[in-house]
């Protein structure tokens, strides 16, 4: 049976490849799962040029092996938005491909910071980052970015979870959890102790912790202004204490215009009083207000 599921799943690769997508895309999950039981590691070349190691067994390797990327709407949106030179943050790095893209963008003129706390995820993205040889540009941090210095709790999921993603400050994943102490700065302690002379843009995906970054970053976001995609997870930031209509309304008082990224751009405004109380979004655009 795992041969006629490996099968299938390489076909599913065929099309995503070629058509940039699999519908409904819970098959990627659901054949992937049964045919790739243990991990199985590779190099693959994403769609935006970068090689990765990569196993089918994990949720978003899969993604990326079937479709060339994980986050198409995001990947998109880098890629009209940054610009050589640029000095970037990855917030949440996971395994490194978003950093990868913005290395790839704002090139040996500019700079990458990458944060990922977790230590498996992290050891990846060193991985990543030497074999692309964006060493120079791409550094990467141990900390997480919230609204303290000091040392936290991260709950993450344990080793074979599907979802590597899902670590979290404040909810234990499913399945059963595993502690690592990890070390918590702020974006203004970090932007201090770094000489950071200008921040042109950030990207936030911490499963809740958008509210806690903002409160922590909020002298260097009103200094630099630097364009900003966050996750909107309902569930995440209700067991952060936040909302989606809280975190829109802490971006209005930052100074920012909140919009929903669909294919790269932005789009509907959102506001606080007149979302849904349970809106979510993989991504939301927040630009400086004029």
């Amino acid at each position: 049976m795992r041969v006629l599921h490996r099968a299938i799943w390489r076909l599913l690769c065929l099309i995503g490849r070629t058509f940039g997508d699999v519908r409904p895309r819970r098959l990627l999950d659901i054949i992937g799962r049964r045919a790739f039981t243990t991990p199985e590691w590779a190099w693959r070349r994403g769609k935006w040029g970068d090689e990765l190691r990569l196993s089918p067994s994990l949720h978003i390797d899969r993604n990326i092996l079937a479709l060339g990327t994980y986050d198409r709407d995001l990947h998109m949106a880098l890629e009209r938005w940054v610009r050589p030179g640029w000095i970037c943050v990855d917030v949440g790095a996971h395994l490194g491909e978003m950093a990868l893209h913005m290395a790839r963008l704002t090139g040996p003129d500019g700079q990458v910071h990458a944060f990922e706390p977790m230590r498996a995820p992290r050891a990846r993205v060193h991985e990543n980052v030497q074999r692309n040889r964006r060493e120079a540009i791409v550094r990467i941090h141990d900390a997480a970015l919230s609204d303290h210095i000091g040392e936290a709790a991260l709950h993450c999921p344990p080793p074979g979870a599907d979802n590597q993603g899902t670590a979290s400050l404040y909810e234990p994943p499913p399945g059963d959890a595993t502690i690592e102490r990890i070390p918590v700065t702020t974006l203004d302690a970090f932007a201090e102790s770094a000489s950071l002379e200008r921040l042109d843009l950030i990207k936030v995906d911490i499963q809740g912790g958008e509210p806690a970054f903002l409160a922590g970053g909020a002298k260097t976001l009103r200094r630099f202004q630097p364009i900003l995609f966050l996750e909107v997870s309902p569930n995440d930031l209700s067991a952060a204490g936040s909302s989606p209509r809280a975190l829109v309304a802490a971006l209005g008082d930052l100074g920012y215009s909140a919009r929903v990224l669909h294919r790269g751009r932005a789009e509907e405004q959102l506001s606080p009083d007149r979302m849904p109380v349970r809106f979510s979004a993989p991504n939301i655009v927040a630009i400086p207000t004029p």
